[in-house]
């Protein structure tokens, strides 16, 4: 049993190096230049151009949305409190245009009117 797990650990940690190996050979190919050098890259450039301006259009689509988000939700709440400043105005204005709060500041700025006591009439034409 514990030479199968030996084997089993010796193959991964080749595999590891392999990887590694590759990674390193990778990066030294893209730092050099001959990545760049190669016809695979030359072929497949229409497509990776495609796809990095697809990308960019996509980053750009994201944070003009973000930025639209932002602003509705600062709209949201800038109605909200205009809301009940309206509803506030709206009650002070209900007050004041009572009909025995026109009468005591009618009295008070001595104007001189009195209330009608007849009913009113309905002029036709």
């Amino acid at each position: 049993m514990k030479r199968v797990k030996r084997k089993k650990d010796k193959h991964e940690e080749l595999e590891r190096e392999e990887i590694r190996g590759a990674l390193d050979d990778s990066l030294r190919e893209l730092i050099d230049g001959k990545l760049l050098g190669e016809k695979i890259i030359w072929k497949n450039l229409p497509w990776i151009v495609a796809f990095t301006l697809l990308g960019m259009a996509y980053i750009h689509n994201r944070n003009r949305m973000e930025t639209r988000q932002r602003e509705r939700v600062s709209l949201i709440r800038e109605v909200e409190g205009l809301r009940g400043e309206a509803l506030t105005v709206s009650l002070e204005l209900m007050k004041i245009s009572s009909q025995a709060e026109v009468v005591r500041r009618v009295e008070r700025e001595g104007l001189g009117l009195e209330v009608s006591r007849d009913l009113p009439v309905l002029i036709k034409e």
